[in-house]
């Protein structure tokens, strides 16, 4: 199996690796004690983005707290309201009664540029499992849920009837869509309403609510305001640089996106990794139950991250997902090398092998490999009902001369009777010289389109090329003889 492609990923990312293609247990210079000497690092690097995370997270669930400005109804200048943010094409209010709706822009008297609010971002969501429909929400109040899942852009105080549309309910693979709640008079929940019913293929996979619940990703799409966007340009010069501009930046989302991606599925591993390395310190504990731990722990923690992230990114869940396989999968295989490198296998000891090669042979042998590369066609002519292409493909062989070195690799530590042996190799490949060219000619038949069956002559006549017959347009009724239908229309037979 070659694990090149993985060396290679674990070298560009800076994650300590054995070489997986020999074993000779080659290493970066004890990376991974100078990156985790203290097994602090990667914990603290945690802890500082979950704060900065959870922060960010709290506040970006209240639209209230944003910049409000003073207006009033054009026909009622009495009636004071506060304008929130845009809804779309709308503007939502807060009036003094406590309702909260929308309003077209000029219905309102402001006080200020109403352009300066923000708006309504529709990709913020929150999910929570349901279990019991009856039991969710119960002796909460209105400014408890708004605290955990968000605020509400409709309010009616008199029928106590508050709206989240960005509340997903999940049970199971099914998901509801915004959430209507009811409040008693203790202020309190007493009943709920929820939206239509939806689902996805990732909601099939196990324990998909309640990762999904846990919320770990929704705010990554923008708290629940956003900025304004503003109308775009109606001249063409701009249009078109606009355009441009726009695919740039999708690239550079693109790849931003792949790498973060990895990296979110990577630091929650490297959160952990400490532990392992603090277990691979213990004699006790030997390397098969450590490699078998990091592979359950790490695992489960990327799996969680997968689905949650799928999840939060479906329009690019085709990305997503792949991707977060393959960096848990090679960060996985990395730490499984690094936490029990140089570690005894017989007595568990760490820094323990000692690693020696001892030449034996060296073979050389020729290498030849076979290359090919076609030029464009040309066009031959029409043959037996057939347009006929040629295409010349040019073939090369190239030789070159291989050494293989061969040694006795051993391993063995230096506090036991431990002792491993196994054959290791070196290969060298010399300059290649091409020993033989040659070009064949490729021939390329394409069929012709079938021919028409018929000739129209008029918009109310066609002929048939086979028999030389003409055919013409009728309607619905029955005159007798021969009928045909050609492109919807109904023809008959002329006599």
């Amino acid at each position: 199996m070659n694990f090149s492609h993985i060396n290679i990923f674990l070298s560009l990312s800076g994650i300590p690796y054995i070489n997986l293609k020999t074993k000779d247990m080659s290493s970066k210079k004890n990376s991974f004690s100078k990156i985790f000497k203290s097994n602090l690092l990667a914990p603290l690097i945690g802890i500082v983005i979950c704060v900065i995370y959870y922060g960010y997270n709290i506040d970006s669930k209240n639209i209230v707290r944003n910049q409000t400005i003073n207006c009033s109804m054009q026909d009622v200048p009495e009636n004071n309201l506060q304008a929130i943010c845009w809804m779309r094409s709308t503007i939502l209010v807060d009036d003094a009664a406590g309702n909260r709706y929308s309003i077209e822009k000029g219905q309102l008297n402001c006080n200020d540029n109403i352009d300066k609010l923000k708006a309504f971002n529709y990709h913020f969501e929150r999910f929570i499992k349901m279990d019991s429909p009856e039991t969710l929400f119960q002796d909460m109040t209105i400014n408890e849920i708004v605290e955990k899942h968000g605020d509400y852009i409709y309010a009616n105080t008199a029928s106590g009837e508050y709206s989240f549309p960005q509340i997903y309910l999940v049970s199971g693979s099914k998901r509801y869509q915004g959430l209507t709640v009811y409040v008693g008079a203790d202020n309190k929940v007493s009943g709920i309403r929820y939206g239509d019913e939806s689902s996805n293929w990732f909601g099939s996979l196990p324990f998909y609510a309640d990762i999904v619940s846990l919320n770990l990703f929704p705010s990554f799409s923008g708290g629940i305001l956003q900025s304004k966007e503003d109308p775009g340009s109606s001249n063409i010069f701009m249009i078109l640089l606009e355009t441009v501009w726009n695919l740039i930046k999708l690239v550079l989302v693109l790849i931003l996106y792949f790498i973060f991606v990895i990296a979110v599925v990577i630091v929650p591993l490297f959160i952990v990794l400490p532990v392992f390395r603090f277990m691979s310190g213990k004699e006790l504990i030997s390397n098969k139950i450590i490699n078998t731990l990091v592979v359950i722990v790490g695992a489960v923690i990327s799996y969680i991250i997968i689905v949650a992230l799928t999840d939060c990114s479906r329009s690019l869940w085709l990305l997503t997902f792949p991707i977060g396989i393959a960096a848990a999968v090679m960060t996985i295989i990395s730490f499984m090398a690094a936490v029990t490198h140089d570690r005894c296998p017989k007595c568990n000891k760490e820094k323990a092998l000692l690693h020696e090669r001892v030449y034996v042979s060296t073979e050389k042998y020729p290498e030849r490999i076979q290359d090919y590369k076609k030029r464009d066609k040309r066009y031959g002519g029409i043959k037996n009902g057939y347009k006929i292409y040629y295409r010349d493909i040019d073939y090369w062989i190239t030789e070159r001369e291989v050494t293989r070195k061969k040694y006795l690799a051993t391993d063995h530590c230096k506090f036991c009777t431990y002792t491993y042996k196994y054959d290791s190799y070196d290969t060298e490949k010399g300059p290649g010289t091409i020993i033989e060219e040659w070009t064949r000619t490729q021939t390329i038949r394409q069929a012709l389109p079938e021919p028409e069956p018929y000739q129209r002559y008029s918009s109310n006549e066609i002929k048939d090329e086979n028999n030389g017959a003409m055919y013409d347009k009728v309607d619905g009724s029955d005159y007798g003889g021969e009928y045909i239908e050609y492109q919807g229309e109904r023809y008959r037979k002329r006599r």
